[in-house]
């Protein structure tokens, strides 16, 4: 089941989530793509056409990539987001979710 399994990391929390997918040709994401040009957050297409863009990105996760998650996308969103969970390791260091800052380690 490890051609099921996805990993995931945080490029950027306002440009790129990159889905690993083992044993899988990523030329096949380039067609999957929703643009965010707004802030690298929101797009400014028409609602109607983002709606059924992310419906052909879902249906493609679920169907060719094995995802059994009920909406992969969000769950994706959330996991990039730095506050969550309530230690997160980013490219600026250790975020402390819920003091709102970073924070260090230190060792007594």
């Amino acid at each position: 089941m490890a051609s099921k399994e996805f990993t995931t990391e945080p490029i950027n929390d306002t440009s790129l989530l990159a889905v690993a997918v083992p044993h899988r040709d990523c030329s096949l994401f380039t067609e999957h793509l929703l643009p965010l040009p707004v802030a690298g957050l929101m797009t400014d297409a028409d609602g109607y056409e983002v709606a059924g863009k992310y419906t052909q990105i879902d249906q493609f996760a679920k169907n060719e990539l094995g995802s059994v998650l009920v909406a992969p996308f969000m769950t994706l969103s959330f996991m990039a987001l730095l506050v969550i969970p309530a230690l997160k390791l980013s490219d600026k260091g250790l975020f402390d979710g819920k003091r709102f800052c970073f924070t260090r380690i230190s060792m007594a």
